[in-house]
């Protein structure tokens, strides 16, 4: 099977090899038969599965991916053979417009491969193409079965990608049971790298994400999983490579499963510098069989077997017993046991230094359970106790306070005399032969007072206070709501650290959509923004918008918005797409946008900028807090310009101008750009994005994933901004 350029015959066609016994195994001197697809493009890529037909085990069928006349656009086709002797094959489906590709969009066709990623037993089809000038798209998609709904194949998702994909390879690079993916990228002219892509599949939903990546020393043309590595559950990657577009010279690296991850700088080339040309294709074999592997060593001796195989041997041969001497097993050598005693040393370590451990962790345990004793007996104990009077109502112990002392008497004046009230249950220093049997009478606050339950179960692995503190009427005026309808814990509040900032005690951060902007928005490329409220566990590169793709596993009820919100128009092309509720994009509102970022927290602009500190001029190198980037001192002026060649942040990013995206780029909470947005790499942001923008913001260039969540935008700006605290939480089960 051949893919070609286009021509008059055709643009692929089959070559059928001998079919009969003591055959040589050659080809004809021309093809059997051409056929040519639908987009009359150039072939560049070629596949034979069994995917259609009648029965389960027809004759294989081909799947061919085309470069378009139209450039960043190809197609993938299905040819069904017709399972004769000597076959001819048929345009079975065509994709895009069969598959259900997001717009319709899939790219000049690079690579494709196959493999089973999600364990059902049939092979998934994984698609590489090219988009733009440095840009593309690694798509999945899932195996229908033959004759299963509308397609063979259907779309599952689309990985972002921050380059050209030129080659694929699945293969087992961690020590699970589900096969990930190590891709060819070309990012530059002369620049490429492989990236592997874990398989985080979960429940069968198909979810891949992007993990790591090493550099090549050109561009990436070809792949190949080389066999059970070092470890024998991962498989090492044969590379060919290339120096640069117009070059000619390149080279075979193979990367060693030293780990279960692909190295990031660990690289052989077998062939010891022979090959110095460019490698668009190779392959993995065992060519020389009977020399490598060499011959397997014979059976053990005779000697080594022992008394007991002798004699079931002499018997086998009709003896009775064996006459001779019995076989003298050689006892074990000095090395041996040398290695079994050094064995038995360390076991007996091991077993001390558990036996330590668990002792420690006993004894913390048992200082931990100490103060909560009351506690974690239960509720009847508790109540016994009450009745009793050795402990006070959880409600008499909240807000105590006495009244002044009578005149010269060291006692708290609300001691009131009662009738039945022990004299040792009052402190030692009130018991004297002067003063009658008393008790501590409580007054309440001039404002409600707040209550607290006592938790029959309470977790030890959290700070429970055992004395609650009482709420001023300014500080109960603001608790944050309930977020998402999600059941939510009695408050515990702990004081935070006091600092030189601002002290907002809470803020409501108010959204308007995943991404918001007071410009238009053109949304094309790769663009997915989702304004479904996602947990705060969303694996990062998690993409998709809800309805499709890996992202509505991770989404949680209540709380949604748009996917975009803005004042003026919303326009939305190519691949991108976006979904919320309850409007997918909530545009042309004239008015409303955030007249500042402390509009967006809920902050007045004093406590802002008090709260968020002076500005830096150089961007962090991992924005993990709360940033403030300013190139002056001067508010909201857009005049900064900066950057991020890919990085890792979460918190609070404040951006007084313009900033652009490159690289591989994640964040958790809540980014506020003043100008400009600019997205050239693979973007994931989980949280909410604000651009206010000096001009329409034009989201074209690489992947750009915007996935809305409530949670994340709350908690990691309390994580940083040490004084928010946090009133109120949802508990939920890990993983969707």
């Amino acid at each position: 099977m051949t893919g070609t350029k286009t021509a008059p015959a055709g643009n692929f066609f089959v070559w059928f090899g001998q079919n009969s016994g003591g055959n040589t195994g050659t080809f004809p001197t021309a093809f059997s038969s051409a056929y040519r697809t639908a987009d009359n493009g150039d072939v560049q890529a070629v596949k034979t599965i069994d995917c259609a037909g009648p029965s389960l085990n027809d004759q294989l069928d081909i799947i061919v991916g085309t470069k378009s006349p139209t450039a960043g656009q190809g197609t993938f086709e299905i040819w069904q053979s017709n399972n004769a002797a000597t076959p001819t094959f048929t345009r079975l489906e065509t994709y895009p417009t069969a598959g259900g590709i997001p717009g319709n969009s899939l790219g000049e066709v690079n690579a494709l491969a196959l493999a089973d990623v999600n364990g059902d037993g049939k092979k998934d089809l994984i698609v590489g193409t090219r988009t733009g000038s440095y840009t593309g798209q690694l798509m999945i998609f899932r195996n229908n079965g033959k004759s299963a709904g509308t397609s063979r194949f259907t779309f599952a998702q689309s990985v972002p990608v921050a380059g050209v994909v030129t080659c694929i390879a699945p293969t087992r690079v961690d020590a699970d049971t589900l096969t990930d993916l190590i891709i060819g990228v070309q990012t530059g002219f002369g620049a490429g790298e492989l990236q592997e892509i874990h398989n985080a599949t979960i429940a069968g939903i198909i979810n891949f994400l992007y993990s790591r990546k090493y550099n090549a020393p050109g561009i990436p043309l070809s792949l190949d999983r080389s066999g059970p590595g070092r470890h024998r559950r991962q498989d090492d990657i044969a590379m060919g490579w290339r120096q640069n577009e117009t070059s000619f010279v390149g080279g075979i690296r193979v990367l060693s499963s030293i780990s279960t991850a692909l190295p990031a700088a660990i690289d052989t080339d077998p062939s010891n510098g022979s090959v110095t040309n460019m490698v668009p294709a190779l392959t993995s074999n065992n060519f020389n069989y009977g020399v490598q592997p060499t011959t397997p060593l014979p059976p053990l001796p005779a000697r080594r077997r022992g008394r007991r195989q002798g004699q079931r041997d002499h018997r086998r041969a009709g003896g009775v017993h064996p006459m001779s001497e019995p076989v003298k097993v050689p006892p074990p050598g000095r090395d041996e046991r040398g290695i079994a005693l050094v064995m038995a040393l360390m076991v007996l370590l091991a077993m001390s230094l558990l036996a330590v451990l668990l002792m420690i962790s006993l004894q913390v345990e048992e200082q931990d359970r100490r103060p909560q004793r009351a506690l974690l007996r239960g509720p009847q104990h508790r109540r016994g106790r009450r009745r009793r009077g050795t402990v006070a109502h959880p409600q008499q112990r909240l807000s105590q306070q006495h009244e002044p002392a009578h005149r010269g008497s060291g006692v708290p004046g609300a001691v009131r005399q009662r009738s039945g009230m022990r004299a040792r249950h009052l402190p030692r220093r009130y018991r004297t032969a002067g003063w009658p049997v008393a008790q501590l009478q409580h007054r309440q606050q001039g404002h409600q007072r707040a209550h607290r339950q006592v938790q029959d179960r309470p977790d030890r692995h959290r700070d429970l206070p055992l004395r609650p503190q009482h709420q001023s009427a300014d500080q109960s005026q603001h608790r944050l709501p309930n977020l998402g309808g999600h059941r939510t814990r009695p408050e515990r509040r702990r004081r935070a650290p006091h600092s030189h900032r601002g002290d907002p005690e809470t803020f409501q951060h108010r959204d308007s959509g995943a991404m918001s902007s007071k410009m238009g928005i053109d949304f094309s490329g790769n663009a997915q923004v989702c304004g479904y409220n996602h947990r705060l566990d969303t694996p990062s590169f998690t993409n998709g918008v809800h309805g499709a793709g890996p992202c509505q596993v991770w989404e949680i009820a209540g709380g949604d918005l748009p996917g975009s919100w803005s004042e003026q128009s919303v326009t939305s092309g190519g691949s991108a797409a976006e979904s919320g509720n309850p409007v997918n994009n909530r545009d042309a509102q004239g008015t409303g946008f955030y007249s500042g970022p402390w509009d967006a927290l809920g902050l007045t602009e004093a406590e802002f900028f008090s709260w968020v500190g002076t500005p830096l001029a150089v961007p962090p190198a991992t924005p993990v807090g709360i940033y403030y980037l300013d190139n002056n001192f001067v508010h909201q002026d857009q005049s900064g310009v900066f950057a991020y060649n890919g990085s890792n942040g979460e918190g609070f990013l404040y951006i007084d101008g313009d900033m652009t995206l490159n690289g591989n780029f994640t964040f958790r909470g809540m980014i506020y750009i003043e100008g400009d947005l600019k997205v050239n790499g693979n973007v994931w942001i989980l949280g909410a994005l604000v651009v206010k923008g000096k001009s329409r913001i034009k989201i074209a260039n690489g992947s750009c994933v915007v996935l809305y969540s409530r949670d994340a935008v709350q908690q990691n700006i309390a994580k940083y901004g040490g004084q928010f605290t946090t009133l109120s939480w949802s508990e939920l089960p890990i993983g969707p």
